[in-house]
């Protein structure tokens, strides 16, 4: 989703071989409620100015024949007018050595994944930069838009990650938090099974009663074994983030100048 050259190299590729997930509800008084609320979250969050979050992510995959694999993560969000973004996702591991980040100052941007070097890109950000991370935090959650993707061209991440067939969950406990539980399908543009159909990912995420803001949502895939788990904290529309924070790194081995 996110446009920078190169992928975090510990992740795999998609396969192609995927199943759909469970049977539709039939509760269609509950699925438009579910409907309802998951709109209410993505557009409040559409129309945050500014956002910043702390969160956690266990990304978990275990393709047929080969070993599980495990990671824990954690970072934050920060976003801003002007197109001003910073994403650092960290290994949760003594050193908390880097794993990915993004930082655009609206002019420039630099961009890092682990295993590549630094790169500085001499060029304003893609104009829907923020507007991708805020579609992230409503439908895909974050670690899933920086996996190898299918190639294609989309108009917006909405385009790019289609959701339908919500489903309203009962209030459940997350923590010391109540929660409203919604479940969806999420399909990836070019996606799809061999037969040629396309191939959802299951994902369910809990809501803030009193935000409509997500606080955990977990994405599976069964044919892949893959559960990725996130959890949102101190998750804060429309507040005053230090400019400081959009500053690019300078450490820096490679810059592009994009025309």
């Amino acid at each position: 989703m996110f446009k920078h050259p190169g992928f975090s190299p510990v992740l795999i590729v998609l396969a192609a071989c995927v199943t759909p997930s469970p049977g539709q509800n039939t509760n269609r008084g509950g699925d438009d409620r579910a409907k309802q609320l998951f709109q209410q979250m993505e557009g409040r969050l559409a129309k945050a100015q500014t956002l910043e979050c702390a969160f956690e992510i266990t990304d978990e995959f275990a393709a047929r024949g080969d070993p599980r694999t495990k990671l824990l993560l954690e970072g934050y969000l920060f976003l801003a007018e002007g197109n001003r973004a910073r994403q650092e996702i960290n290994e949760r591991a003594d050193g908390r050595p880097t794993f990915h980040m993004l930082v655009s100052d609206g002019m420039r941007w630099w961009w890092y994944d682990k295993g590549s070097p630094p790169h500085l890109v001499n060029k304003k950000p893609y104009a829907d930069l923020n507007a991708d991370f805020l579609t992230a935090l409503a439908r895909t959650g974050l670690s899933l838009p920086n996996l190898p993707l299918p190639p294609v061209e989309a108009a917006d991440s909405k385009e790019r990650f289609p959701v339908s067939g919500f489903r309203l969950g009962p209030k459940e406990k997350i923590g010391e938090r109540e929660a409203q539980r919604l479940e969806y399908q999420l399909f990836i543009k070019g996606q799809k099974e061999p037969d040629g159909e396309d191939a959802p990912f299951s994902v369910t995420v809990w809501l803030d009663p009193q935000t409509s803001l997500p606080i955990q949502r977990v994405v599976v895939q069964d044919v892949l074994g893959m559960r990725i788990t996130e959890s949102y904290d101190k998750l804060i529309l429309n507040g005053k983030v230090d400019a400081k924070r959009f500053e690019l790194p300078k450490e820096t081995k490679e810059t592009i100048i994009e025309r």
